[in-house]
């Protein structure tokens, strides 16, 4: 069947990353002022409440991350992604019927444990199905899903809004089921990973679904090739290593492994993309916007981020490596940032007992406290370098890059624990920006100084291209 078949799977299992990208965007809006029903059945949650609505749900997923790597081993890539779906029928069941604030944040925490697994596994599943010279691409569809699951529950949020009783709130949580099951049902109808079956000794099966994958007249040498060099691989690993945890700092290289893996995914977060991404209405609203134009721009945005995401997936990221895509992007999303805050630089004489709160605050609305001129070029290049920051250097580093890398570096024998490890530490900081939700603007602004920082990191530590495990 050959790359479509492959294109099929990857982008099937991604239904997952869809409900990550769901999951994540639907709840800003219903817990959003506009969501008045909400508010009303739940007797007008106080912004502690509310901030518990939204970070139990990253605390979830940090020990859906740890609980994945044990399961990913123990009953493969394509029963974890199972299970974890199961897990997001009933945490999302939960929430949609939900009749007191305890049961909502418990469906919070379920669905939470739902993706943690799934936002791990999906990409290692992803890798371990994918020919070399696609790999980036198919595993880099994880990214792509989440932005769409994104995008869609942006738009299902601006229509509930118009719904005027329980409906308005319930009908968004709902739709998360509709993902799970479909994914739950269809993973019945998907291969195992094959390097999975050759780790358990089901090597008939494993050929089989190599063949599968990349059959047709003209692979057979590539098959052939394929498989015996997955069969070796896996084989020199049992001789030579265990599979315990603690394998993933014993020695020296695999320190440094663990240590990248951690690290790409720390620095993903620490771009303070979630800033940008969870309050881009705020954002605008300050630089002076309103209305519907709040909802066009967010909408180009969102949409713009796609299609670059997809086009950089497609056409670049298997021919120039995962490194320099990264440090592009860090030096480019210091400089958007850098420039939002630039042109106020000239001000500050006027200003000497501004706090550091109310200048990040003053970058960010393209004006100083008490200044009520109309800069229409400011408030303009704000909304430009805010477009850019995400949907092109984000979406074309560490979005895509992330998930590919940390599923490439590690050993078989331990690369479920050490995609789990990364994927933990991506949701541990992600705590970080949905606990600070009152205090966006300042971190948006905070947040331009770690990318140059990055972009030096990567250029010391991290391989131009993952040429540890080709196959």
């Amino acid at each position: 069947m050959g790359a479509f078949f492959n294109f099929f799977v990857a982008t099937f299992a991604a239904i997952g990353s869809f409900l990550f990208g769901y999951d994540s965007g639907i709840i800003g809006s219903v817990i959003s002022p506009n969501f008045k029903e909400f508010h009303k059945y739940f007797n007008n949650p106080n912004d502690n409440t509310l901030g518990a609505v939204v970070s139990t749900f990253a605390g979830g997923c940090f020990f859906g991350a740890m609980a994945a790597g044990w399961l990913a081993d123990r009953i493969g890539r394509k029963r974890t992604i199972q299970a974890g779906s199961l897990v997001a029928i009933l945490g999302c069941s939960l929430q949609t019927g939900a009749k007191n604030i305890n049961f909502l944040l418990g469906g919070r925490v379920l669905a939470g444990i739902a993706i943690g697994i799934l936002s791990m596994v999906i990409p290692l599943y992803q890798s371990e199905i994918s020919p070399p010279k696609m790999r980036g691409f198919l595993t880099g569809m994880t990214q792509f899903m989440i932005g769409m699951g994104f995008l869609v529950a942006n738009w299902v949020g601006y229509g509930c809004q118009f719904i005027h009783n329980e409906a308005q709130w319930r009908i968004p949580l709902a739709i998360q089921v509709a993902p799970a099951i479909l994914l739950l049902l269809g993973m019945f109808f998907l291969p195992f990973s094959p390097r999975w079956l050759v780790e358990k000794g089901r090597n008939e099966e494993a050929l089989r679904v190599v063949q599968l994958l990349h059959g047709n007249a003209q692979n057979a040498e590539f098959i052939k090739l394929e498989f015996a060099e997955m069969v070796e691989q896996i084989k020199y690993e049992k001789a030579n290593m265990s599979s315990k945890l603690s394998d993933l700092w014993a020695t020296k290289p695999m320190l440094k492994r663990t240590l990248t893996g951690m690290g790409i995914q720390i620095c993903c977060q620490f771009t303070g993309i979630n800033v940008s991404a969870y309050f881009q209405p705020s954002l605008y609203q300050a630089l002076g916007y309103s209305g519907n134009t709040v909802l066009l721009i967010t909408g180009i945005n969102n949409l713009l981020g796609q299609v670059v995401t997809f086009a950089f997936i497609y056409f670049i990221l298997d021919r120039v490596g995962r490194r320099l895509p990264l440090i592009i992007g860090a030096f480019g999303m210091a400089g958007c940032l850098a420039i939002e805050a630039c042109p106020l630089y000239s001000e500050l004489p006027r200003f000497p007992r501004l706090t550091h709160r109310l200048l990040c605050q003053a970058a960010i609305n393209a004006r100083f406290p008490g200044d009520t001129s109309d800069n229409k070029v400011a408030q303009r290049t704000g909304v430009a370098f805010i477009i850019l920051f995400g949907s092109l250097f984000f979406s074309t580093s560490f979005g895509p890059v992330s998930w590919v890398y940390q599923s490439e570096i590690f050993p078989m024998r331990v690369r479920a624990m050490g995609a789990a490890v990364a994927t933990m530490s991506n949701w541990a900081v992600n705590v970080r920006s949905q606990d600070q939700r009152k205090y966006h603007m300042l971190i948006a602004i905070l947040d331009a100084s770690p990318p140059p920082r990055f972009a030096s990191y990567i250029t010391q530590y991290y391989p131009s291209k993952s040429i540890l495990f080709r196959s």
